[in-house]
Formats: C-alpha cells, structure tokens, sequence
C-alpha cells in the first residue's frame, strides 16, 4: 500500500504507531513512539516531513521530538466526524460544505470507522467536490501548502 501511495504521488507522513493520546504519555513512551516510526519509514526508504498526533493532541515533548527530528506538526481545521460508525455520507457532506472555506486543511479518514467506512467519505467526497471545484476551490498537498506559506 506505502508503495502504491509512493506512486500515486500521495505525501505520506507519521501519525503514531498505537494512536495514544499525546497527552497521557510518557516522556519515554514519546521519544519511543518517534524513534520506532522513523525506523519504520526509514526502513521503507522514505523521508517523513509532517507528524500529524492523534486526535490533535500533543503535549511538550511531542514538539520536542517532533522538532528534534524535523517534523512539522501538522494540523487541520476543518473534521467532518467522518470516523462516526452513525454517520451518513450526507452527514459528512454537509459538515464539509458547511465548514470548509478557502485554505483550509480538512482531516478526513480512511478507516477506522464502522458501517461502512471509508465509503461514505468518498461518497461524500463524490458531492462535495465538484461543489468545491465550482466555487473555485484548490487543492494542495500539506508540502505545497506550507511552501505556499514561507
């Protein structure tokens, strides 16, 4: 799959490797999370830039290895609750129309959920898109984002 995202030009960047809650961690558990998953990557022949925590939550020595090993902490603005096993791809539709302005960063998942997941976010996706497209939105990777911003 890591392969496949390669190809496809997808950025692909560190989430965690047991998706804990930065802020109940450890010094220690941190600084091994990060260490684990840069082997990983490293293992796989890629250079990781952004670290987006789990849940947006994060705590001083998140930031502390995430900047120590060059990763920008990465962000989002925008949640359309698209993990919600009760959510229709309607549901999520709306929450993006409604939300989404110019510039910014939606977080959107591709599992994890139930009924059905991922489905009904890319059927979301399906509507909500063209909507986007047709008010002039575009649309950039999180590496072209923060190049636009320097």
């Amino acid at each position: 799959m890591i392969k496949r995202m390669k190809e496809e030009g997808h950025l692909i960047g560190l989430h965690s490797l047991e998706h804990k809650n930065a802020l109940w961690q450890t010094v220690g558990y941190t600084n091994k999370d990060f260490k684990e998953s840069e082997a990983v990557f490293n293992r796989l022949g890629m250079d990781i830039q952004f670290f987006r925590p789990p849940w947006g939550h994060f705590n001083l020595d998140t930031v502390y290895c995430a900047k120590r090993m060059g990763f920008k902490i990465a962000m989002w603005n925008v949640m359309a609750e698209d993990w919600k096993g009760n959510t229709t791809w309607q549901e999520i539709a709306a929450k993006l129309i409604r939300r989404t302005r110019a510039g910014d960063i939606i977080c959107l998942h591709d599992g994890r959920g139930t009924n059905n997941a991922p489905e009904r976010t890319i059927r979301a996706l399906e509507e909500v898109l063209p909507v986007w497209i047709s008010q002039g939105y575009q649309f950039a990777r999180m590496d072209e984002r923060y190049e636009s911003d320097n």
